[in-house]
């Protein structure tokens, strides 16, 4: 089973993206944070797999906080969406461009990213 972290100040977009990845087998939403600083602080309550937030804002304002999950969980996958260009920024592999949930789904279980 995948556990999967949900981070976005966007608290519909957060439950929109909870209920879809809920459907999906082997997949579990284990929380949801507002933001990329207060899931640090939680990362041992969560012990995610996955993180994906809503990077709605400029990237490269997410990037130290995403630095800090790398460095301190070297193991997780951290994906970044943004509404804006239908990208998806893994930041340990090239950036997914995405269109569907499907390709989401197909990005979360990817062993190679």
């Amino acid at each position: 089973m995948t556990r999967v972290l949900i981070i976005s100040n966007h608290r519909m977009f957060g439950s929109g993206l909870e209920s879809l990845l809920d459907d999906e087998p082997g997949l579990e939403v284990v929380g949801q944070e507002k933001d990329l600083e207060q899931a640090i602080d939680r990362m041992d309550d969560h012990e995610p797999d996955v993180v994906i937030f809503d990077s709605t804002g400029p990237t490269h304002e997410c990037l130290p906080a995403v630095q800090e999950i790398l460095k301190t969980r070297p193991g997780v996958k951290v994906i970044g969406l943004t509404l804006y260009d239908r990208i998806f920024y893994v930041f340990q592999a090239l950036p997914w461009s995405g269109k569907q949930v499907e390709d989401l789904i197909e990005m979360i279980k990817d062993e190679q990213a």
